[in-house]
């Protein structure tokens, strides 16, 4: 047997706008639940929607970020489907006709560059939250209920579990460059759900596709794929395909979890989103966000190696993170030597980072002292 993993993510985004996707309540986390809601995002009968054009060019900024083309026109799409979070019984999104698509994220980690297909990014909006407490019951809290979500989907192109970490720490930095979400995945901004099964290269047979859903951290990310990839090699030495199913990572048993069984496909009974009017956008718009677009990685790095004459490895890591980079210039800005401004950054301090499993944004020196010392 050739046996080939594939991986796809679906990945959400929840937009840091200020208000929601389809009406004006305040899109903020943490606020005392059922506060931030309205007749329009709890689905009220003659309630309209009405479309956020601020979440429209953030999208719009994502897919120019990940090299998708724009459409012009667009509609939404009412996707069916019954459960205590989704008030109205239906979530407005894009089904057949998506804002963006047809992007990319180059992986750095592969030698010949290897590119992970972006299939679509598209608009929607989010759900209200499950809270289930101690007694049983389950609550719902719906202030979520109509925050602004882009859903970025890759391709199967990922054959394993570390190229699969990559793309998304790379997707998350690029946003975090545009400034258009705080993509925290601990206050769910961004969620990540995987698909993956395995395929023979030698006799066409392939696993059935398994979808792990919830997936909170890089970590479970990580964990849950290999843990997957084990279990569809395993079902393929015994030549069983499986079942479609959903699963869940489980923390205590380090195993992923049956949810349900799939059908072969889901009956969402999408329909044309009769209250919002086809949209059309102008190319001089898409242009301008286009020329507006902060520097991103690739270009940063580019100047960074022009500027202050450090290698391409050393100038990859300090701009993949827009902090990072941000702290780099502040501490080269007053100490003048770019070098060892560098070997300070990339040595001892990560290293402080790492050891203490904290993110860059919450290490405790300032670029003001680093400089000094």
């Amino acid at each position: 047997m050739n046996l080939k993993t594939l991986i796809g993510l679906e990945i959400h985004v929840e937009l840091s706008t200020k208000t929601k996707m389809f009406c004006g309540c305040k899109n903020e986390f943490g606020q005392v639940p059922n506060t931030n809601v309205c007749p329009i995002c709890l689905g009220h009968p003659g309630a309209l929607p009405h479309m956020n054009k601020e979440a429209l060019r953030y999208a719009i900024m994502a897919g120019l970020a990940f090299d998708c083309d724009i459409a012009n026109e667009f509609k939404m799409d009412r996707k069916k489907y019954f459960y205590p979070d989704l008030v109205k019984g239906y979530q407005i999104t894009q089904e057949d006709q998506p804002l963006c698509k047809n992007g990319y994220i180059e992986l750095k980690s592969s030698t010949k560059g290897k590119k992970v297909r972006i299939r679509r990014i598209h608009i929607e909006e989010d759900t209200g939250k499950s809270i289930h407490n101690e007694s049983g019951n389950t609550l719902m809290d719906y202030n979520r209920a109509g925050v602004p979500l882009i859903e970025i989907v890759s391709e199967p192109d990922m054959s394993t579990p570390d190229e699969a970490r990559e793309f998304l720490e790379t997707l998350r930095e690029r946003i975090k460059y545009l400034k258009i979400s705080d993509v925290k995945m601990s206050e769910g901004s961004l969620r990540c759900d995987v698909n993956i099964n395995v395929y023979d290269e030698d006799s066409d047979f392939k696993t059935k596709i398994s979808e792990i859903k919830n997936l909170n951290s890089f970590k479970s990310v990580s964990k849950a794929l290999v843990y997957e990839q084990e279990r569809h090699i395993q079902l393929a030495k015994e030549n069983k395909i499986g079942e479609k199913e959903t699963r869940r990572w489980d923390e205590d048993t380090q195993t992923t979890i049956v949810m349900r069984h799939k059908e072969e496909g889901n009956d969402y009974r999408f329909s044309v989103e009769g209250d919002i009017p086809k949209t059309f956008v102008e190319q001089s718009y898409i242009e301008e966000i286009k020329k507006n677009l902060p520097e991103l990685p690739q270009m940063r790095k580019e100047r960074f190696m022009k500027e202050y004459k450090i290698d391409e490895y050393d100038a990859d890591i300090l701009t993949r993170n827009g902090y990072l980079a941000d702290y780099y210039e502040k501490v080269v800005e007053i100490s003048n030597d770019p070098v060892q401004s560098s070997n300070w950054l990339l040595g001892d301090v990560l290293r402080q980072v790492n050891e203490n499993e904290i993110e860059v944004e919450e290490m405790n020196m300032s670029a003001e002292n680093l400089a000094k010392l």
